[in-house]
């Protein structure tokens, strides 16, 4: 029975699955380089200021945008994560996931920044801004500084404060 035993050890690493190989799939983060349509890709850097943008409902967001290279498939999915939390301190203002289809160029997305959480001011601060993607195990991020446009700034102010 000891040499069955043997032959058994000997084959087990032979037959353990190989691990995963390293992710070449690349993210990038920039914003859109027109707002009024999403389009375009414009570098952002950190530290940067950025100006709010309303939304259709009243509330302000940051546009991001990425770009994926070494995706795979065009109609390929994967989930996208999304956060943003203040740098001094961690608090988080922005937790949300989706499915998306990975894209090498996808449409703009909004982090949205207010309403913030009661207390928590997100104006002229910085913002670690992160997105993670899975599969393809790529997480990306950059710290930026958010300030209410000046034609709404008065509304901003009272709802971005905290």
């Amino acid at each position: 029975m000891r040499p069955l035993f043997t032959l058994v050890i000997l084959l087990t690493p032979a037959c353990a699955p190989a691990p995963p190989p390293a992710s070449s799939v690349s993210l990038t983060l920039g914003a859109p380089a027109s707002n009024s349509d999403g389009s375009g890709f414009a570098p952002l850097h950190d530290g940067e200021d950025v100006t709010l943008v309303a939304g259709a409902q009243g509330g302000f967001h940051v546009w991001l945008k990425y770009h994926l290279d070494g995706a795979g498939p065009a109609d390929a999915e994967g989930e996208l994560s999304r956060t943003a939390h203040r740098l001094s301190d961690g608090a988080l203002v922005l937790r949300t996931q989706n499915v998306v289809t990975l894209d090498p160029d996808p449409p703009a997305i909004r982090m949205f920044m207010c309403p913030s959480p009661i207390g928590l001011s997100i104006l002229d601060v910085p913002i670690v801004y992160e997105l993670a993607l899975d599969p393809g195990g790529v997480h990306q991020s950059i710290t930026l500084v958010p300030h209410c446009p000046v034609e709404q700034g008065d509304f901003c102010r009272e709802i971005c404060s905290g």
